[in-house]
């Protein structure tokens, strides 16, 4: 048998060195590319620069084709505005029907993201969407692929969604996708606030859970129940953003109402639980029917699907 040339056994040894390097440096020194086709290249309104949450100039050169998802809220949004062939990788989460609403849909989805930089950036993305709360050291590793990675920062108010909304539709060219989703959003809000108004009513209400926590003002909470034309007692009483409530501080308070949330099939047994606190039960929210269990999922929603979070609250202060 002929022995192999010394250049065939270099390239050989070099090709190898490039696959076991791979990940970030392998993207870093030999040149980051992405698959995505022509198509890419000649949907109008690029190349485009935006500020992402952070503040910070994204540039985007072309409509993205590879699309990574790193948190839940753009994982429901792109899957509802996005060609599900254009979206490589989804959040974790996205699988979890307990915390998420897109469980289903995220199964045309085949990738998920880890922890790792490595992984994310094997899926050769052209745009990676990321949170505020994303591992700082994680975001940095993902900019030095050279692939576009958007950070959002905002998520405090209906408005901050909406503004997430239009961002994710102009970052991927699917804007008229997005000011759909927005207007469907809109319209259930707009349901709800129309019950809430035909009620008469301004009722006092607050955010509590077994563990003493509420949301006071500066919280989508708060927002959600200013749609509601409610009052939210917590920022009624000077909280700012989320904070613990003694049971002194919430027998002054007197809430008419209390919303806690609960996994599915637990709203009864968090119902139960929150009477047995003497000041609870004291309170003129003291009752049964005035103690509104929200799913947890939508209790916790940033996403458009803060609509479910209103009209189950809606439903339970409205009968």
């Amino acid at each position: 048998m002929k022995s192999r040339s010394p250049i065939f056994l270099f390239l050989g040894v070099l090709f190898a060195v490039f696959l076991v390097v791979g990940g970030i440096e392998g993207f870093r020194r030999f040149g980051y590319k992405t698959t995505a086709g022509p198509e890419a290249t000649t949907k109008p309104g690029f190349p485009k620069t935006m500020t992402d949450g952070a503040g910070e100039n994204v540039s985007i050169p072309k409509a993205p084709l590879r699309i990574v998802s790193q948190t839940l809220a753009t994982d429901e949004i792109l899957l509802e505005i996005v060609p599900n062939e254009r979206l490589v990788a989804l959040s974790e989460v996205a699988d979890d029907p307990k915390y998420s609403f897109c469980a289903e849909k995220a199964k045309l989805v085949k990738a998920r993201c880890t922890n790792s930089a490595e992984e994310i950036l094997k899926l050769q993305p052209d745009m990676i969407f990321v949170a505020s709360y994303s591992r700082a050291e994680l975001v940095q590793l993902l900019k030095t692929s050279g692939a576009p990675v958007f950070r959002f920062s905002h998520f405090d108010s209906i408005a901050d969604i909406k503004s997430n909304i239009r961002a994710l539709g102009s970052a991927t060219g699917c804007e008229d996708q997005a000011a759909a989703l927005i207007n469907r959003m809109e319209n259930r809000i707009s349901a709800a606030n129309r019950k809430a108004v035909a009620s008469g009513k301004r009722l006092r209400v607050l955010s509590y859970s077994a563990s003493n926590d509420t949301a006071g003002a500066g919280t989508s909470f708060d927002d959600v129940l200013k749609s509601l034309n409610c009052v939210n007692v917590a920022a009624e009483n000077g909280v700012n953003g989320f904070a613990q409530v003694s049971s002194e501080q919430l027998t002054r308070w007197k809430p008419e109402y209390i919303v806690a949330s609960a996994q599915p099939g637990r709203a009864e047994d968090v119902r139960r639980k929150l009477l047995q606190n003497p000041a609870v039960a004291a309170s003129p929210a003291g009752k049964p029917e005035r103690i509104i269990v929200v799913e947890s999922r939508a209790f916790t929603a940033i996403s458009h699907n803060i609509a479910d979070c209103i009209e189950q609250i809606a439903d339970g202060l409205f009968r």
